[in-house]
């Protein structure tokens, strides 16, 4: 082999070797399909008119970002994330899943859709875009977002 052909071939396994690891499944995939995402989205919505933000926080994931319908920017700060929830649940909300479709992957899944917030008798139609991902056996939100619906 010439020195031109051994090199391209010793930077080309070099390369395969490196990326093994990103291209390789290391774990098995968590059972997943329509009825267990919809029942992560469902005990989320459960604790939401509990009047206990922990609650809520419960089903986010260490690190995770929200983007409230009232906020420009989304938050990161798990403190922030908790006084929002704290304000939101003293307004009795009820959430109801609207239109929505569900997109799953290995370890992890994405709803979006419309939902609709009834918050003591007012009523708030949101689309949304929320991000499970499964952590040690538990789907937890890794990124929630919500706009207002355009009327």
């Amino acid at each position: 082999m010439t020195a031109k052909k051994t090199m391209i071939v010793a930077v080309s396994s070099l390369v395969l070797f490196a990326a093994g690891p990103a291209l390789a499944n290391t774990g098995s995939c968590a059972p997943l399909d329509e009825a267990a995402a919809k029942a992560a989205f469902d005990k989320w919505a459960a604790a939401v008119p509990g009047h206990n933000p922990d609650m809520v926080l419960d089903f986010y994931a260490p690190g995770h970002s929200f983007k409230p319908h009232d906020k420009a920017e989304a938050l990161t700060d798990r403190t922030a994330i908790r006084d929002y929830w704290n304000a939101f649940v003293d307004k009795t909300p009820k959430v109801t899943l609207g239109e929505a479709k569900t997109e799953m992957d290995c370890n992890k899944f994405v709803k979006s859709g419309v939902k609709t917030w009834n918050l003591g008798g007012e009523e708030l139609a949101t689309n949304f875009t929320m991000e499970f991902e499964n952590k040690n056996g538990t789907w937890l939100i890794t990124s929630h977002e919500i706009t207002p619906v355009a009327n």
